[in-house]
């Protein structure tokens, strides 16, 4: 191996969640956004880290299974390289396959939020479902539908 392959081996890392190369508070800016429209409980432990908790629309029927349970779930941005930031999963708690499912439609979310360039300023509406970007810690944020 010449230098050059084997210095681009050396850099190759290996990192599960997702990546993203815009500024770290657009990111956090998008996840909120996200876990708005899949109807997400969240709480902001630090400015880049949210625990997250989805429960199923319905009540269970007569039998209690863990797929009725609320998924909780640990979403953390972190910093990988110049520029290059890494939004990390974790199950905080609740079924793995539902976790998982919910992980890919955040995941969905984000990158069809992306894809949409906003033409204005965020409405006076964007603030009535609880979520403030200027807010740091605070409580559990949940919309809610009329």
């Amino acid at each position: 191996m010449n230098e050059a392959a084997l210095a681009e081996k050396k850099r190759r890392r290996w990192y599960l969640g997702i990546q993203s190369k815009k500024e770290p508070a657009h990111v956090m800016s998008e996840v909120y956004k996200a876990l708005l429209v899949l109807h997400f409980e969240w709480k902001v432990l630090a400015p880049y880290r949210v625990k997250c908790r989805w429960q199923p629309a319905s009540p269970p029927s007569s039998s209690s299974t863990s797929v009725h349970k609320p998924v909780k779930i640990g979403l953390q941005l972190y910093k990988v390289q110049q520029h290059i930031y890494l939004l990390d999963f974790q199950n905080l708690g609740g079924d793995a396959f539902t976790y998982m499912n919910l992980c890919a439609r955040i995941i969905t979310e984000l990158k069809t939020l992306s894809g949409v360039r906003p033409t204005a300023a965020p409405s006076h509406g964007d603030m009535l479902h609880g979520y403030n970007p200027s807010s740091q810690g605070g409580g559990l944020h949940q919309h809610h539908h009329p």
